[in-house]
């Protein structure tokens, strides 16, 4: 009885803490914890993958995010019209003018990241109408869209580096292997994409043959942003003297 009521009376002080613990000995086991084993996809982070940071070949490393201007501006607005072009995800617009896709979502960051610098799926479309495409699939480790570019068809592909650049020739490959690296070690999910001119029956019949002597366009960066309430959480547990992990 004495336990009981003990119990009790710390559940309802971390009850006014909003605390809530359904059975009164699993107070216990929180109050022994040393280590907390935490999920991070919309537990720690927002759930919602962002295109951050670019890799162009001859620039380097460039932010993804505002409108490019100088010498990127041509390269990243490339990579941001294939990633919009190759893509199958669904763009939202609410009455307050903010943004939001579904579908993959790989997909929906490309499709943010060209809307927000003035590259819609919908206009792209009307101006470079599709004749083909190739969908992801985990073994292939890339998607392709084949669309019309006035009296051209071009592809534009988006996947894993190593099964893309292969498609562009190969020259080059050692500085892209570092980039890839450098930016995963960042924290980053790295995707490579590329484009070029295919033949229009190929491209109608979607045939993974078509892609040869595709032009590089480099390299995109993306990453789940951390929730903002996380950073101060985690200090909280390791101040109380129990360690964070990551299971993901």
């Amino acid at each position: 009885v004495a336990i009981t009521v003990a119990l009790s009376v710390a559940s309802n002080r971390m009850a006014r803490r909003n605390v809530i613990v359904r059975l009164l000995p699993a107070v216990e086991g929180l109050g022994a914890c040393t280590l907390v084993a935490s999920d991070k996809t919309g537990t720690l982070t927002a759930n919602r993958l962002t295109v951050a940071r670019l890799w162009v070949p001859g620039l380097g490393e460039v932010e993804a995010g505002g409108s490019p201007d100088g010498a990127a501006a041509a390269p990243t607005r490339g990579l941001a019209a294939t990633g919009a072009l190759c893509n199958e995800a669904t763009l939202h617009r609410a009455a307050d003018g903010s943004v939001a896709a579904t579908g993959d979502t790989v997909d929906a960051a490309f499709l943010v990241w060209a809307d927000g610098i003035g590259l819609g799926r919908e206009a792209l479309l009307r101006s470079h109408p599709q004749l083909g495409s190739i969908a992801y699939e985990a073994e292939r480790r890339y998607a392709a869209s084949f669309n019309r570019h006035d009296g051209r068809v071009l592809a534009h592909v988006k996947g894993a580096a190593d099964a893309v650049f292969p498609m562009c020739g190969g020259a080059g490959a050692e500085a892209v292997r570092r980039a890839e690296t450098g930016l995963a070690q960042q924290g980053y999910r790295v995707l490579a994409l590329a484009s070029g001119e295919v033949d229009e029956d190929a491209a109608r019949r979607g045939d993974p043959a078509a892609l040869a002597r595709l032009r590089f366009l480099g390299l995109a960066g993306l990453i789940d942003p951390i929730r903002p309430e996380v950073p101060e959480a985690v200090a909280r547990c390791r101040a109380a003297g129990v360690d964070v992990r990551i299971v993901t």
